[in-house]
């Protein structure tokens, strides 16, 4: 059941992903899937001291 569950969710993700590339129809912006790469650089960024503003 679990692996059904995250199967359509991954589905959805994409499905989502795919949308919005085609709505922002910009070459220059590329949108990917959360990867352990990006969640590091988040947290990189997340300690910076030069930061404006805390976004959630």
């Amino acid at each position: 059941m679990r692996d059904e569950l995250e199967q359509r969710y991954n589905k959805l993700r994409l499905d989502a992903l795919n949308s919005a590339t085609r709505v922002l129809d910009n070459p220059s912006i590329q949108l990917k899937l959360v990867d352990n790469a990006t969640y590091s650089a988040f947290q990189q960024w997340e300690k910076q001291p030069n930061r404006i503003k805390d976004w959630d």
